[in-house]
């Protein structure tokens, strides 16, 4: 029996085959991660998610052809980024990642993302998901038809796995902010603060529990 993990990365997407019973590693491989977009703004940080989707793909049909079909698939990847997805699922945006500035462009006498901390309570900083949203918000930069947002492991492991909407970990739905760890979800008192809507965020594995029991 065999696992498979991908890794996504901002610099190169990592892949590892594992034996279930030892945990020993059968195989690796590292690929440069080349979707870098250009951007007329310097601030910027953007990446393809349809390319790293494609280099994920081709990590798991090599794999895959070389060592049969694999028992179970695991993602991780870089935190805070987030990219828009429309109700079906795809991608409306490129991937802004935790690298982007736009979180520290002045925003009246203080940055966007010194606002976001102020009003909401919470220490925000630019590259965190809902910092980016928020720029984004009050540019009119969101897409129209946008349904979700999510990291970019979540957007792949969503679509390995044939579904139309993402499910985060508690941890990488932290990363984004605004996040209650203690009640495991997003603070809808600090959603409301900030004048983000619930249905943008994508559900946790602790949500999904819960509305099971």
């Amino acid at each position: 029996m065999k696992t498979i993990g991908l890794d996504i990365g901002t610099t190169s997407v990592c892949g590892v085959v594992t034996d279930c019973e030892t945990g020993a590693i059968i195989e690796s491989k590292t690929i440069a991660n080349d979707s870098a977009l250009k951007s007329e703004n310097a601030f910027e940080r953007l990446q393809n998610p349809s390319r790293i989707l494609e280099i994920c793909r081709d990590i798991y049909r090599e794999f895959t052809k070389k060592h049969g079909d694999a028992e179970a698939v695991g993602f991780t990847g870089q935190m805070h980024g987030i990219l828009y997805l429309d109700e079906n699922g795809e991608p409306l945006s490129p991937l802004f990642t935790w690298q982007d500035e736009r979180g520290n462009q002045p925003y009246g006498d203080v940055s966007y993302a010194k606002t976001l901390s102020e009003v909401t309570g919470y220490k925000m900083a630019t590259g965190y998901g809902l910092t980016t949203h928020f720029y984004n918000m009050k540019n009119g930069l969101v897409p129209c038809g946008a349904a979700k947002i999510c990291t970019i492991h979540d957007f792949a492991a969503m679509k390995f796995a044939g579904l139309k909407a993402p499910l985060t970990h508690s941890s990488d739905a932290a990363s984004l902010g605004l996040f209650d760890l203690e009640k495991g979800e997003f603070d809808k008192t600090a959603l409301k603060a900030a004048g983000i809507h619930e249905y943008i965020l994508p559900e946790t594995e602790i949500g999904r529990a819960s509305c099971r029991e």
